[in-house]
């Protein structure tokens, strides 16, 4: 079996925005859906989105010129999404609400109808060349702590492009870094405005709300970047420092702790922010532990003689527990809960409620982080049955080979080059009719044809770099292969407002790569991956697969390669149950010094079987959303 790089794309994903206003129930939470373009960008048109209670029918409201529409005190349940605009196909999305936020946001993606002659351009997405080299100049300027030089070259570059969410972010960054609040906060809101998802720039105003004195504000944003991109630890660091200022110290635990797993040595920091929530929570060992981390990791702080006393002050209190104990006195509850028992407490409370210097903003990545630097929300009450998730999707794979034979599609395929911030530096689209057949020709020997127009050329791919094997990612579960992984069930997720087994998987050190190489000059060049994939509890197929590299290959220029793909079920007329296939793909990858981003998205399915054609119905609004 023969393999590149990979894949394909859909019209629904979760992330975030605000917007119109409408109303379902007395009490509940606020929906936000954002509709975008294939490019990610607004639409050109206002859009009609429809929130529909499970079996019955909702509400329905237009987007703005942000391009959201916002449904406020909506009900605990389950809701399809619609959003229709001329010119667009329809999209799909569903959303279990329940009371675990204040806020859900989901994004749907509207196709352009196929009837249409052109591809609407998203706002923004290209820079002039004089526009990109003042930005690029402010970029290197910031980089090099030079802010005020950086404001001179991007305000250049704002005066050509001002309506381009980057600059605006570039310089709001510029002027928080020279505490020019208001500067700041003035471009900050225009980059959200025109990219309500971006997570640097929800980050960026939640800290300078917290430097303001906004904290309800703060934690709003804050709460949004985290349910957009749920392992950034600055958002988690800064909404624990938001939620202790709040005296919410049980979720300013919680926070400070995903802060530390996720950020790792960058998140030490939020050591003291940890240390002082459970301190308040009476839980003084931890708490100790924590403050004890920081000192460790940052022993230079200008609050060590704080922390010190306040560790010592713990201790003291945790050894008058224990006394009390040994000489059979009882402890009063409010005794055990507070841990600043003198006047000294008190005004240490105080000194270590100043801000440490919180984590910085920083530039926007260019991809998306690496799958070991990421890790999606588990339940702890819920133990998953791991023998029992991998051998049921394993079966569900091998129907899947038995299914695909000679599956034809249209494929649509988005490729850019990028900028050291992730900017697209060109754009290229294309549209093939594509032709897929995997069989297993020998026991234990997969092969993967695919046809492009008619042809195998790689040739037809922008950058002389074809991406091939759409659908193969899943064969990582089959039995001729899966033995070539280590794989983890790392327990219950939620995917698309649906609960998902997570399962992590990474290349055995012993066993050779056969799943994926990159071929160059005709010398094949085997690559070894890790992954995670959200499985389907009720019937085990795979929502969603994520890939990545075990290590750079530095023989070929390789740095970063990682794909994301979803499966959705779609029905041919024939067939008495649907088939799960790939709808929606995104990969980055870094090779010979060079980033690029490429989507491709696959369409109108259709089964050719004995010199027959079966034509799939269009995905429902269920098999969209997964």
């Amino acid at each position: 079996m023969r393999l590149a790089l990979a894949l394909t794309m859909l019209s629904v994903l979760a992330a975030p925005s605000g917007g119109q206003v409408s109303s379902m129930g007395d009490h509940g939470v606020s929906v936000v859906v954002r509709v975008e373009t294939f490019d990610g960008g607004p639409l050109e048109v206002g859009a009609d989105v429809f929130l529909n209670p499970e079996g019955g029918k909702g509400l329905d409201e237009q987007t703005g010129t942000t391009s959201e529409a916002q449904f406020d005190r909506v009900a605990a349940g389950h809701y399809e999404i619609q959003a229709e605009a001329r010119g667009y196909e329809p999209g799909h999305a569903t959303l279990l609400v329940d009371n675990s936020r204040s806020a859900f946001y989901v994004t749907v993606t509207l196709k352009r109808d196929s009837s249409q002659a052109t591809q609407p351009n998203a706002a923004g997405t290209l820079l002039a060349p004089k526009a990109r080299k003042e930005m690029e100049a402010g970029v290197a300027a910031i980089k090099s702590g030079k802010y005020q030089d950086a404001q001179k070259h991007l305000q250049a570059a704002y005066k050509l492009a001002p309506g381009d969410a980057d600059i605006n972010y570039l310089l709001g960054f510029a002027h928080a870094a020279l505490k020019q609040n208001d500067e700041a906060q003035k471009y900050l809101s225009a980059a959200i405005s025109l990219r309500p998802q971006h997570v640097p720039t929800l980050v960026a105003l939640g800290n300078l709300d917290l430097e303001t004195g906004n904290v309800a504000h703060a934690e709003e944003l804050l709460e949004k970047a985290i349910s957009i991109d749920s392992s950034n630890w600055k958002a988690h660091w800064l909404l624990a420092e938001a939620y202790e200022k709040d005296r919410n110290h049980e979720k300013a635990a919680q926070e400070a702790e995903s802060a530390v797993e996720f950020g790792k040595a960058a998140a030490d920091g939020a050591q003291l922010v940890l240390g002082k929530a459970l301190a308040a929570l009476g839980r003084r060992k931890e708490a100790i532990q924590a403050f004890q981390a920081f000192l460790a990791a940052i022993p230079d702080s200008p609050l060590k003689d704080a922390v010190q006393r306040e560790i010592a002050l713990l201790n003291s209190q945790l050894a008058a527990v224990e006394q009390s104990k040994s000489s059979q006195e009882t402890v009063s509850t409010n005794a055990r809960r507070t841990p600043y028992a003198n006047t000294e407490a008190i005004a240490l409370d105080t000194v270590l409620a100043a801000p440490l210097v919180s984590p910085a903003p920083s530039l926007p990545n260019w991809g998306p982080p690496s799958i070991a630097q990421s890790a999606p929300a588990i339940s702890q009450s819920k133990a998953c049955p791991a023998s029992q998730v991998i051998e049921g999707t394993s079966s569900r794979v091998v129907e899947f080979v038995s299914h695909m034979n000679n599956i034809n599609a249209t494929e649509e395929l988005v490729h850019e080059k990028l900028d050291d911030i992730g900017k697209p530096v060109d754009t290229k689209k294309l549209h093939f009719d594509y032709l897929v057949t995997i069989a297993e020709v020998q026991p234990g020997i997969l092969r993967v044809d695919e046809l492009r127009n008619g042809t195998p050329d790689p040739d037809l791919f922008p950058e002389n770099l074809a991406t091939l094997g759409v659908p193969a990612f899943a064969l990582v579960f089959h039995p001729a292969l899966r033995g070539d992984f280590d794989m983890t069930c790392e327990g219950l997720g939620i995917l698309h407002g649906q609960p998902a087994w997570i399962v992590r998987f990474a290349q055995k050190n012993d066993r050779p790569s056969r799943l994926r190489e990159y071929r160059i000059h005709g010398i094949s060049h085997p690559v070894s991956m890790q992954g995670r994939v959200w499985i389907a509890p009720d019937t085990f197929q795979i929502m969603r697969l994520e890939t990545d590299l075990v290590h750079p290959m530095p023989e070929i220029q390789l740095t970063r390669d990682y794909t994301a793909v979803e499966y959705s079920p779609v029905q041919f007329r024939a067939q008495s149950a649907a088939i799960w296939l790939p709808s929606s793909a995104e990969l980055y990858f870094e090779v010979h010094k060079q980033r690029y981003h490429r989507s491709e998205t696959l369409t109108h399915y259709r089964l050719f079987s004995v010199g027959a054609t079966q034509k799939i119905n269009q995905p429902d609004a269920q098999s969209n959303s997964q």
